[in-house]
Parts: C-alpha cells; structure tokens; sequence
C-alpha cells in the first residue's frame, strides 16, 4: 500500500489454472462521504455504499462523481421490505435486484392508522436522493449499471404525504433521537424485523428517546403537531376527540404494500 493506492499480486498456488488476473490496483478516488466510497480499480471507478456505516460523517456530495460500478454492502432479507435511500442517479436500462416502493398517504383507518406504500412501475428507476420503501429478492442489493451513473446528494428531497401533514424523510448520516428532540412523538420507524416492546414486522413505530438510525434509510414524520385532520367518513369517534388538533397515532402505523396488476387496479 502507498498513498492512496494498494495493489494486489495473485499467483497459482500449483493446483489450478495459472492464467487470469496477476495484478490489479486499487486507488482511493474521494473519501470524506462518510457511508459511501468512491475509488478506481483498474481503469473503471467504483462507488461502494456501506450501509452498514455507523460514523458520525454524513453523506455530503456536492459535486457529481461519475462512477462505472456500485457496490452496495447492506444485509437485507428476501421479501421483507425495508427502507432506502439512494444518493446517486442511475442511467436508463439499469437493473436492481428490487421493487422500490414510494410513501403516497398516510390515513386513519377506523381507529387505526394505515400508510400506503405505492410500487413505481415497472422498468422504472428509483430517483436519487428520494426515500423509498423496497422489498428485495435476495438477501443483498445488486444494481447492474447499463452505463455510468453519478453520485450526487445536494438536497434530500422528501415526500410530502396527506396534503403536506405527513414527511416521509431520508438519512444521510448517523441519526439519534435523544430526549428532547422536536421529533420525538411525531416521528416514525419502519420495523423490518420484530422488535420486543416496539413495532411488530412490517408496521411503522413510534420512535423513542434513545432510538437511532443508521445513514440511507428513511421514517415517517408527522409534519406538525399543530395539523387539524379531517374527520373521516362514517367514522364512530366525534370531530375534535379522535381528530384533535394534536393527535398523533400512538400505535403502530400498518403498512399496505400496493403493486399495480396488469389491468392498472391495484393490488397489495
């Protein structure tokens, strides 16, 4: 290793094939983007996302870095959705081994609570720096780029939710919620897996004091405390106790899931 380099010798070790790969050099192309990486190997640049990272660095990208390869290093399970966001645009053509599911409202559902989870499309592409819900077919994220695609953050963009009552926001970096922090009661995670005390699978809990975040994933965040809801139809509660000006679920928010079949009707 020198620098900002390192290279790698291989040889045969006698038993197999000798031919193939005998050298390649790694170099350090930009660091400082806390969970993401970019760095040249033999000629083609790559952008490895760690989405494992817990450091306090944040994903900070001003200027676009165009990369011929991504790596995305985060343990998922197959068919259970999760949460992402992406901070690089990714060219026509490409292909991810995931449906990406964007937030579209959040409503009361009886006495419960029901956010709705809407799949782009086929063939297309999740927006960069845009917070999504994802449901992959393997236990890793694999993206075949069709061509080059660039990293860039600047701004995160968030959905806005229920005529603006609901945010549904991206993490670019280590986030903790800790006592007194203006979210607190008005903020959201999505449960992957069963949590004891907390939010069963596939539900959004109410996040706690002490709660964290790790950097490309997203919640759910009420926009303000302060929002009047309106009543819901054939609703048994009365205006103004069920939906006062204050409220906020305090269970768990379920989650539907809707891919659009063939003839366009929706289906979860």
């Amino acid at each position: 290793s020198t620098g900002r380099s390192i290279t790698y010798r291989f040889k045969s070790d006698g038993e197999g094939n000798a031919s193939g790969i005998g050298t390649f050099v790694v170099v350090l192309k930009k660091s400082g983007f806390g969970a993401v990486a970019a760095y040249e190997m033999n000629g083609s640049t790559v952008a490895r996302v760690d989405g494992n990272y817990t450091g306090a660095d944040e994903v900070d990208i001003s200027e676009p870095i165009d990369v011929d390869w991504i790596e995305y290093v985060r343990k998922f399970t197959a068919g259970v959705p999760s949460t992402v966001i992406l901070p690089f645009t990714l060219p026509e053509g490409t292909e991810i081994n995931a449906d990406f599911y964007q937030l579209t409202e959040v409503v009361p559902d009886g006495r419960k609570w029901k956010a709705t989870m809407t799949y782009i499309g086929e063939g297309e592409l999740p927006k960069a720096n845009t917070p999504y819900a994802i449901i992959p077919e393997d236990d890793y994220l694999y993206i075949d780029l069709s061509d080059v695609a660039t990293l860039q953050t600047k701004n995160i963009d968030t959905v806005k939710v229920s005529d603006g009552d609901w945010l549904f926001v991206g993490t670019y970096s280590y986030k903790t919620w800790a006592a007194g922090d203006g979210e607190l009661g008005l903020a959201y995670a999505f449960a992957a897996t069963d949590n004891e005390g907390g939010a069963k699978k596939g539900k959004f809990g109410k996040i706690a004091a002490g709660a964290s975040a790790n950097p490309l994933r997203a919640y759910l965040r009420k926009k303000d405390a302060s929002v009047q809801l309106p009543p819901q139809q054939n609703s048994p509660a009365a205006p103004g106790t069920y939906y006062s000006v204050s409220f906020v679920p305090e269970s768990a928010i379920e989650v539907e899931f809707v891919k659009a079949s063939v003839d366009g009707s929706g289906e979860g």
